[in-house]
């Protein structure tokens, strides 16, 4: 994904302040000639005992330019003249501790700031100034040195960090925090900017952890951020909640970096849906496109890939009861009848694998099973390390492997995430069956997107409890394949007399 810098892993370089458009040749060639005296002052030649490493920066410039920004924030916090509020920047100052900005994204640079104590330096003007903008600049600096492991470990270490996960860990201690998070803007408008605008998977977790502490305890908190910009707007088609499009450009960012991350925004996403202004603010991420939507369900095909064994999936399970959760809230919501779900044709496949994984968990610690009466499940199971030997008898697997394996898959069946997957899974389905045209049916199945053993387990999933959805699954089904119909209609038929008995 694109970020504002061409680099992957930095934070975005401070934006350029505005420039009147009458500016004449003139002063842009001072200007350029004035950039220039400047960088002589930071560059060293190679070699030189004043760079620092094989770098052409300037130890001695580096350090007196963190000198001037430590008076200058000490004299802002002392000075009882000094109205508090964001006190402007020198022009001067501003430009040399942008250019350390830039540098800190070199190892060297970055490895050099640590070792004079940048990272306290920094810290204490962070804490010390009321000036935003250099506030901005200090947090973009420690944002880039964190992308070097030691420098990294280094503010993991840092007590003020610790001590804002711990006490958010904390139901007694987290109650100030979660005051002051509701209360100070800049808390709110900060976290967006980090999650629109950071490539750090360390950083984003350590958000994501705060985000998703917060909102578990802290209903109130959740829902004012949450429809922060929009609380006035209730149509679908009013402009999207900053929260959501922020966790959305960090889903973005971290869906192919790292699963274990990935989590916890998902399980984020699945808080937001427990409230009605949750639902609706992940609804208007884009009007009737939906971006949140329609990255889930890229998310949801990437887990159930056909080649996969059905511990793959299952290994993922936490992700995918929060996303199944979060696609069956938004279908049910207000204004989720715009989800156009009638010609999702990997909708409708991948909620079907999922039964098929479902019904192998199921059925795995019984004896004597058939593996021929779970057609889709069988080809998967046959690609599996699961498939080195069989006994001849369909039975299953020899030795202690696979019987190991398949305790394993017993102790998931109960997992409480595969109770949320089959919930929300059926909930999902019901809703495709009940709006699933004709035209999607005929297309899906002659392009084998899916079978007619997969629509006779949607049958088998669906009644009686939604046999309204069953009843169209056929209507449509008549028109457009009416052999594959006829295969359903005895199994349908055969519970509806089940039921009735």
């Amino acid at each position: 994904m694109k970020r504002c810098s061409p680099f992957k892993l930095r934070n975005p370089s401070p934006p350029p302040n505005e420039s009147s458009d009458d500016d004449d040749d003139d002063d842009d060639d001072e200007e350029k000639k004035e950039e220039k005296e400047d960088n002589e002052k930071c560059d060293r030649k190679v070699g030189d005992p004043d760079a620092i490493g094989d770098t052409i920066y300037s130890k001695s410039w580096l350090l007196s330019v963190l000198s001037r920004v430590v008076e200058q924030a000490q004299v802002n916090s002392t000075n009882k003249d000094v109205v508090k509020t964001d006190l402007p920047l020198d022009k001067e100052l501003e430009d040399d501790m942008c250019k350390i900005w830039d540098m800190s994204m070199d190892e060297v640079v970055a490895a050099f700031l640590q070792k004079v104590n940048g990272i306290d330096v920094l810290h204490g003007v962070i804490e010390r100034s009321w000036c935003r903008r250099l506030t901005e600049i200090c947090v973009g600096i420690l944002g880039n040195m964190t992308c070097f492991l030691p420098c990294c470990l280094a503010l993991n270490n840092d007590e003020v960090f610790m001590l804002i996960l711990t006490c958010l860990s904390h139901n007694e201690a987290s109650s100030s925090w979660l005051a002051k998070m509701k209360t100070l803007d800049s808390v709110f408008d900060n976290i967006c900017f980090i999650l629109k605008s950071s490539t750090n998977a360390d950083l984003l977790l350590k958000v994501g952890k705060v985000l998703d502490s917060a909102f578990d305890q802290d209903e109130e908190l959740m829902v004012k951020w949450v429809t922060k910009n929009s609380q006035d707007e209730k149509s679908i088609d009013n402009p999207p909640s900053t929260l959501a499009l922020a966790l959305l450009e960090a889903i973005l960012q971290l869906r192919t970096e790292s699963p274990e991350i990935l989590e916890v925004y998902l399980h984020v996403l699945q808080l937001l849906t427990t409230t009605d202004e949750g639902s609706s603010a992940l609804l208007r991420t884009s009007g009737k496109e939906c971006q949140v939507w329609h990255l889930l369900l890229d998310i949801l095909t990437d887990l159930c890939h056909p080649a996969d064994p059905v511990a793959a999936l299952l290994e993922q399970r936490v992700s995918l009861a929060c996303i199944l959760s979060v696609l069956s809230t938004m279908l049910s919501s207000p204004g989720g009848h715009l989800i156009d779900v009638a010609n999702s044709h990997e909708l409708l496949r991948d909620i079907l694998t999922i039964f098929q994984y479902l019904a192998f968990v199921k059925w795995s610690g019984k004896p004597n099973v058939d593996w021929g009466t779970l057609p889709l499940t069988r080809e998967r199971y046959k690609r599996s390390t699961w498939s080195t030997e069989r006994d001849g008898s369909d039975n299953g697997m020899r030795g202690g492997k696979r019987e190991s394996e398949l305790h394993d898959l017993q102790l998931i069946g109960d997992d409480p995430h595969v109770a949320i997957i089959q919930e929300s899974a059926k909930d999902i389905l019901a809703t495709v069956c009940l709006h699933c045209s004709s035209a999607m049916l005929r297309d899906a199945i002659t392009r084998k997107i899916i079978s007619t053993a997969q629509l006779q387990n949607a049958v088998l999933e669906l009644f009686p409890s939604h046999s309204e959805s069953v009843h169209h699954l056929l209507s449509e089904l008549r028109k457009s394949c009416p052999a594959e119909a006829e295969l359903l209609l005895p199994k349908s038929q055969s519970l509806a007399h089940e039921d009735s008995e």
